[in-house]
């Protein structure tokens, strides 16, 4: 018998075939090779992960701060159209998000909102929850309310 080298039948190195695919302990179908695999699809993901301290490693933190959504479920069925839910989402991903940073969502709305007409387009990832928190939640942009906020309840009393 010959030894379990990366050959073909007859006899010549095989380099058509993928060295880990030979009988060298691992089959084209182990955990292993699937293990690579998965990773080599993933690659740009866990680059991320790697040169970026903050980013987690799952998504768990994530989906605890969505589970408030799906608790409002039958509250949503009454959003008329599917426009209407898909803003719907779109709203409660973004309060979810100022709570995972601990940010007033009120402030932060009031103020990109502000700003998204004066800003210019190349830096619209400034305006994201993390970044803003570090640039602009120091001195944010106000509503004209905010300055009647103490009037207003004296008013109504």
């Amino acid at each position: 018998m010959k030894s379990a080298s990366c050959t073909t039948p007859a006899g010549r190195p095989s380099t058509l075939r993928p060295r880990l695919a030979c009988k060298r302990g691992f089959l084209p179908s182990s955990p292993f090779l699937g293990a690579l695999a998965y990773i080599r699809e993933r690659r740009a993901g866990l680059s991320v992960y790697l040169d970026d301290p903050e980013v987690s490693i799952d998504t768990n933190h994530l989906e605890r701060a969505l589970r408030v959504i799906s608790m409002g479920k039958k509250n949503w069925l009454f959003s008329w159209t599917e426009l209407g839910a898909k803003h719907i989402g779109i709203v409660q991903s973004l309060l979810a998000t100022c709570r995972l940073h601990d940010i007033n969502p009120y402030g932060d709305f009031v103020d990109v909102l502000q700003r998204v007409g004066q800003h210019p387009a190349s830096l619209v990832h400034q305006l994201t929850s993390r970044i803003w928190k570090e640039m602009f939640s120091a001195n944010p942009l106000r509503s004209d309310l905010h300055d009647l906020g103490g009037r207003l309840t004296c008013a109504a009393a």
